[in-house]
């Protein structure tokens, strides 16, 4: 199984941190949040306050503009002002939990249909 947890129940981030639904951005929200969860040492947060997230992110998509490789280490969502990242290590541990659980559930579900499918159907034989 292959998951693009950047898209999988995305209104995990809505409901966690308000605002508008939208799609998550390189290295900003969603992907800060599930690094604070892990260690919140590895974040530099002094760095992107004396940065600022102007020159860090950059709107992607929708511009009709693509760079590779980025010019900007955040790739923020469409709407301006969506995605920035918390530092809220109790908002960002509860992100990580849910999409886990959520994650786990539809592995869970996927083993469990192909168990059901592989029972229902003869093996062919070679």
């Amino acid at each position: 199984m292959v998951v693009e947890w950047w898209n999988f129940r995305r209104d995990l981030s809505t409901k966690i941190w308000g605002g508008k639904e939208h799609t998550p951005g390189h290295g900003a929200l969603e992907e800060t949040a599930l690094n604070i969860a892990y260690n919140p040492k590895l974040i530099e947060r002094d760095l992107y306050n004396k940065i600022g997230s102007k020159d860090l992110g950059f709107q992607e998509g929708g511009t009709g503009f693509s760079v590779f490789p980025g010019i900007a280490s955040m790739g923020l969502p469409q709407e301006p002002g969506q995605g920035l990242p918390n530092f809220d290590v109790d908002k960002a541990n509860q992100y990580a939990r849910e999409l886990a659980a959520a994650m786990a559930e539809s592995f869970q579900d996927a083993i469990r249909r192909w168990d059901w499918i592989a029972s229902h159907q003869p093996l062919r034989q070679r």
